[in-house]
């Protein structure tokens, strides 16, 4: 062998050490990517307030996908932490179709919680009872009768599963049912909701009655709830609220589906009044089948006791 030849073999043995110690010094290139997060999620763009929450729709770096987070609106304070991140817990506690999943929860730099859930698409289901009662053409013909049954359906399910867990919603409306273009339905805002049976904290009922932390229903903080979607028993903090709370206003929302408004309207002084005599009645030019009407007059008995034992039975 040669110098030269001497030399060119030491040339490619030296070369090939080097690029097998490059090979063991380079990460996978996803697994680099990730490795080099330290922000997870960007800023945001708004897309809705109610209540205590703003809600942003954000692009998660680490899934890769847009979601929703919901953060304390501006003018919060300190006491609201606690009941904030309360209702993201109670709503990650409850794993079903069709009750809105949460991804994560967190402190976000400037000392705030926040947590993140899916990202809604679609519509209320109170914008497509408007759409309806509008005589929107679209709307009509997308969801029949039939169709809104079974949505009322999906929901019926979720409470179900949600009180066989011993949980109530307490504000169930239209409003927070959203409907997505392929058939989804997501029971949203568990901000009232309660666990039946657990430790009341201290000072948390009072904190449910401030203003501030109502869902769109502040009343002057006098109560939990939304008029016109509320049971009787609401009205007072006194109450007692149970299943039968949810199902008298399962009642009243299959009476929007059926008739396009709600049962009872008005100024918030009359409609808390109808509410406690159970003063509704269905529109005299509207034909509905004496089945449905019999079951939202079971529903909406002022007497908790005279109503549905369980959702299961409403469903059925």
């Amino acid at each position: 062998m040669t110098n030269q030849d001497e030399l060119n073999k030491k040339l490619f043995a030296s070369f090939n050490e080097s690029l097998e110690s490059q090979e063991a010094d380079c990460l996978p290139p996803v697994y680099e990517e990730l490795s080099e997060i330290h922000q997870r999620y960007d800023e945001g763009s708004f897309i809705d307030q109610g209540g205590m929450k703003s809600i942003f729709k954000v692009y998660d770096k680490i899934t890769k996908r847009h979601i929703a987070m919901a953060q304390l609106s501006e003018s919060h304070t300190q006491e609201l932490y606690d009941p904030f991140i309360r209702e993201a817990r109670l709503t990650a506690l409850l794993t079903h179709p069709n009750i809105i999943p949460i991804y994560d929860i967190g402190i976000n730099k400037k000392g705030t919680p926040f947590f993140t859930m899916e990202l809604k698409e679609g519509d209320s289901l109170q914008k497509i009872i408007d759409s309806c009662a509008k005589n929107d053409r679209a709307y009509l013909q997308r969801y029949s009768l039939e169709i809104l049954l079974g949505i009322f359906i999906k929901v019926c399910d979720a409470m179900a599963y949600a009180h066989s867990n011993k949980v109530i919603h307490l504000d169930l409306k239209p409003e927070n049912i959203q409907v997505g273009r392929f058939g989804e339905v997501l029971i949203c805002d568990w901000g009232l909701g309660k666990v039946l049976g657990t430790p009341t904290i201290d000072n948390f009922d009072q904190l449910l009655f401030n203003p501030d932390f109502l869902n769109n229903a502040t009343l002057h903080g006098t109560i939990k709830g939304t008029p016109g979607f509320m049971a009787p028993e609401q009205i007072s903090k006194e109450g007692e609220k149970d299943q039968q709370t949810d199902i008298y206003v399962l009642g009243c929302m299959l009476f929007s589906l059926l008739t396009y408004q709600a049962p009872f309207t008005g100024k918030t002084d009359d409609i808390l009044k109808k509410t406690l005599s159970g003063d509704f009645s269905f529109p005299l030019n509207n034909q509905l089948p004496e089945g449905l009407k019999a079951i939202v007059t079971k529903a909406m008995q002022t007497e908790a006791d005279e109503r549905y034992l369980l959702v299961e039975h409403m469903r059925d």
